[in-house]
């Protein structure tokens, strides 16, 4: 099956369109559109969104009959921070359900974050899509467990040998620095997720 970023790149030729002009409707760099179009970081919907617009196609068009096309997601839970954006288990239940949206790879899964620390950037209520396929670079959101059973959203600002610097979503709330042997797992969290796309799994 193609994928929608070689479906893209296709069309782009077709049409004439170049990297500079869809990174000027996306308001990214040139770079980061490679990134998209060399399938090494996964867009966000309404990227997806423009990017078909550019293209003159449906999104249904673009990611249609790929690997990208809309799936369902597994919640595996909702997580519960305290105010430093901390939380140690996730609140399970027999239906929390799955969301509907252009993913890949397997293993990929969604949190629910209840609660107002991490506001404005996740809301009381949205979902966090997690990818542990994908390694994360500089500047992403994480999640991150370690070895005491602690979990956390933060952004990865860099790793210097086996130190691995984080800053909290909520930039006032600050920086701090986890030795790699801390860390249990960081996966990719690449996209915040309202609940309009949850259901219930049927």
């Amino acid at each position: 099956m193609t994928t929608w970023y070689a479906k893209a790149q296709s069309r782009m030729k077709e049409l004439g369109r170049t990297h500079d002009e869809l990174a000027s409707h996306l308001r990214l760099t040139r770079s980061a559109v490679g990134h998209y179009l060399n399938g090494r970081r996964e867009p966000c919907i309404d990227d997806l969104r423009i990017i078909a617009k550019v293209l003159n196609w449906t999104i249904d068009e673009l990611i249609g009959d790929g690997p990208q096309a809309a799936r369902r997601v597994p919640v595996a839970g909702t997580a519960h921070p305290s105010s430093d954006g901390i939380w140690t288990d996730l609140a399970t239940s027999k239906s929390e359900g799955s969301l509907v949206l252009p993913s890949s790879g397997d293993g990929v899964y969604a949190v629910r974050v209840v609660g107002d620390c991490f506001a404005p950037v996740i809301r009381s209520g949205w979902f966090l899509l997690v990818e542990p396929h994908r390694d994360p670079v500089g500047g992403e959101y994480i999640l991150v467990k370690t070895t005491a059973g602690l979990s956390m959203v933060r952004e990865l600002l860099f790793t210097t040998g086996e130190l691995i610097t984080l800053s909290s979503v909520v930039p006032e709330k600050g920086r701090q620095t986890l030795h790699a042997d801390e860390c249990e797992y960081m996966h990719y969290a690449g996209m915040v997720v309202p609940p309009s796309k949850w259901s219930l799994n049927q």
